[in-house]
């Protein structure tokens, strides 16, 4: 799910103007059936893994739901789920430290392996993983989230998993 054309076109193709002013879930959301699928991702993680992954999936005043993290390994990792179909972003442990999964591999960071799980269990249960590079773009999409980001630039990563 790499190419650049197949990515961004999946990004501007949730990328629809909200019935209200709120820039956080997309019509239709359902937090409950957004939580229930993230709980079987924890699960699954977990089991893959060998160690527990902490749920937050309480986050308000975002456009992600759920993150989902491991304080295992140093420094952590963490995957958002976004609300806005079953896209999910994987960091180590913050936007900027490392490209995507697979650098953060190549640094030593997490191993291949780890980096492996970490797709695999994702694409089992149905999301699509994003890589950064193509988050850290500008956002020129159809809403008004430029106007809510004040002098910060806003970015595709702001649109589907970064708070409001």
């Amino acid at each position: 799910m790499e190419s650049e054309q197949k990515v961004m076109g999946l990004l501007r193709s949730l990328d629809v103007m909200p019935c209200t002013s709120d820039l956080e879930a997309p019509e239709g959301y359902d937090h409950q059936v957004a939580e229930e699928c993230a709980s079987r991702l924890q699960v699954e993680l977990a089991k893959e893994f060998g160690v527990p992954w902490d749920m937050n999936a309480g986050v308000q005043d975002a456009s992600y739901g759920i993150e989902l993290s491991v304080h295992a390994f140093d420094p952590p990792l963490a995957i958002r789920l976004s609300n806005y179909g079953k896209l999910a972003a994987a960091t180590t442990p913050a936007l900027g430290s490392h490209r995507d999964l697979g650098h953060a591999a190549s640094e030593g960071v997490i191993t291949v392996e780890q980096r492996r799980l970490v797709e695999k269990v994702l694409d089992e249960l149905g999301y699509t993983l994003i890589p950064l590079p193509f988050l850290r773009r500008r956002y020129d999409g159809v809403t008004r989230l430029a106007e809510f980001n004040g002098s910060e630039h806003a970015t595709w990563w702001h649109r589907y998993f970064e708070h409001i």
